[in-house]
């Protein structure tokens, strides 16, 4: 069980980082990743997005590190891994905190759209997520954001409840796509636009906006992909 979850979380960190080659490149990770995976059968590339979270991917490749170094075995690829996988997440609040430390506007409201750790198989666990990194950072802020939440399967987060998706971004300066659960692959720019404030951030951690370039297109709206060169806020 360790060497598997440590396995996905070297995989997971190493696609990470051919999204953000991809994007300084100016060039599309998801191009890439089926160029890949689907002319070589033996190479399984992960989709770029956020860290290994979890409560196993967050853990099993940690305890495997520790337990190699007790047997004086180094493990600098499974490191880097580890590190790379935390700081694909920690990028993505530090991104909220400083546009929220930006913009400087009072009461503001992030909308967290994907509350489980996983999206794929779908699941109802918050644990150790993205959802709670961005939470314990905006949860430690002196002026704390209003929150609007949605997920498919997670129906309550730390007390406050779940709505749909144009509840969860009414009045949002930040909304952030945390998970890959194919009910939110495919949201459209009008469904982050209508009611949201601005000036607004949206990140997209995992492609599932349809029509990126719409976002781009209208004032006051920053975009990030993740993995994605070829869509970028003036």
């Amino acid at each position: 069980k360790l060497v598997d979850n440590a396995y996905r979380a070297v995989n997971i960190a190493f696609s990470n980082e051919v999204g953000q080659i991809c994007a300084s490149l100016g060039v599309d990770s998801e191009v890439v990743r089926a160029a890949v995976t689907d002319g070589h059968e033996r190479t399984q590339l992960f989709q770029a997005g956020l860290g290994a979270g979890g409560p196993c991917l967050a853990k099993d490749p940690l305890t495997l590190l520790v337990s190699a170094s007790a047997l004086g075995v180094d493990t600098p690829v499974l490191g880097a891994a580890v590190r790379g996988n935390v700081e694909a997440t920690t990028s993505v609040v530090r991104a909220v905190a400083e546009f929220l430390d930006e913009i400087e506007v009072p009461d503001p409201k992030v909308a967290m759209l994907g509350l489980a750790f996983k999206g794929q198989p779908p699941t109802d666990d918050t644990r150790g997520g993205p959802a709670e990194l961005l939470y314990e950072m905006l949860d430690e802020r002196t002026s704390r954001p209003r929150l609007g939440l949605h997920d498919p399967l997670a129906h309550a987060f730390h007390g406050t409840k779940s709505t749909d998706v144009s509840r969860a971004v009414e009045g949002a300066h930040v909304i952030a796509i945390l998970t890959n659960h194919p009910a939110l692959h495919g949201l459209r720019a009008a469904d982050l636009l209508s009611g949201s404030a601005r000036p607004l951030l949206v990140i997209d951690a995992w492609h599932a906006i349809a029509d990126p370039a719409a976002l781009l297109a209208a004032d006051g709206v920053r975009l990030l992909r993740i993995g994605d060169g070829t869509v970028a806020t003036p």
